[in-house]
């Protein structure tokens, strides 16, 4: 089964101010450009997370670990498979470090497991007007080996730290107790 992916939103790079780059960094939109950038979606940014934990490898995504028939027996399995090379191992190891500090001394303090290092981001991401922004958490555990990556988002939920954190900490408690 194959997953389409598309390059996230983003203005032309070529167009942008060195403000505007920092400031897209941050995930706000800038200037006035054909489009708002930067904008992704929760697989994308699951990826990004994936990306750091292997060593800024980026890995092809699949829906399904393995197929099996009623006695268990595995009739097919996919194997993990490098996509594309998105950073150095250096940076992601620097970047690992950081998102570690989040979780264990950041926003992200309600995605840590006692016993399991965690790394991990929290975003709130703005949606225009009054209404309540998305709540957003990337990460994976353990920081060390990882195992499992995950991206969450929760529409209009609030802060990531305070929403999409905790929730992530459920899914990455389950993950690695199987």
């Amino acid at each position: 089964l194959e997953i389409p992916v598309a390059t996230s939103v983003m203005p032309d790079p070529a167009r942008m101010t060195l403000w505007e780059t920092a400031w897209a960094g941050i995930g706000q939109p800038v200037g006035e450009h054909d489009t708002p950038g930067p904008q992704s979606t929760a697989l994308q940014m699951a990826l990004v997370a994936s990306g750091i934990a292997n060593d800024g490898v980026v890995m092809r995504p699949h829906l399904i670990t393995r197929v099996t028939d009623q006695a268990g027996r595995i009739i097919s399995r996919n194997r993990p498979e490098g996509w594309l090379e998105a950073c150095e191992p250096g940076t992601a190891q620097t970047v690992t470090d950081l998102m570690v500090t989040a979780v264990t001394a950041g926003t992200g303090r309600a995605a840590s497991i006692p016993g399991v290092s965690v790394a991990g981001k929290t975003g709130t991401a703005e949606v225009g007007g009054e209404r309540t922004p998305h709540s957003w958490f990337i990460g994976f555990a353990p920081a060390d080996n990882p195992a499992v990556a995950i991206a969450v988002v929760l529409e209009n939920a609030g802060p990531g730290g305070r929403h999409a954190a905790p929730a992530a900490r459920s899914v990455l408690q389950t993950a690695l107790t199987r």
